[in-house]
């Protein structure tokens, strides 16, 4: 995960099967999204159907929990 972190720049995309694929548990999963998306990648969860950017909904940001 590290590596992936590193890798991506702003712009880019990541996509993950689904939320329980990406983070060791709900805080690991939240922090890494709002890393992620604060540079400007976005996350897409295929299987939940969630997508976060930078320009987060509230509804969005609850639905990670």
């Amino acid at each position: 995960m590290q590596e992936l972190v590193a890798y991506v720049r702003q712009g880019d995309v990541v996509v993950c099967h689904s939320l329980d694929r990406l983070g060791r548990d709900l805080v690991d999963l939240q922090n890494l999204v709002k890393n992620l998306t604060g540079r400007g990648v976005q996350v897409e969860f295929k299987k939940e159907g969630l997508v976060f950017s930078a320009e987060d909904s509230p509804t969005n940001t609850l639905l990670l929990g």
